[in-house]
């Protein structure tokens, strides 16, 4: 029961991240993008005309909040689910 819980917590939260791609506030939708941001809800790369480098805290911060969310919808889940 606790898996399936912490399962769909970071399924959740990998969902979000790749739409994070897609639907960040980039400007006006009628112009073309000109910096992509990936990552959520930090934004981990950035793609411009420039190379940005990975940004490593910001990826430890998405990692972490990811897990303590899927932790804590596990248990809520385990709980439910028992009740």
């Amino acid at each position: 029961r606790f898996i399936s819980g912490f399962s769909l917590g970071l399924g959740g939260f990998a969902l979000l991240s790749a739409l994070a791609h897609f639907y960040y506030p980039y400007g006006a939708p009628e112009v073309r993008p000109i910096v992509q941001y990936y990552g959520f809800p930090f934004a981990i790369w950035t793609k411009s005309g420039l190379t940005q480098p990975l940004n490593g805290m910001a990826l430890c911060a998405d990692i972490s909040i990811a897990v303590v969310f899927s932790i804590t919808l596990g248990l809520l889940w385990r709980r439910r689910v028992s009740a």
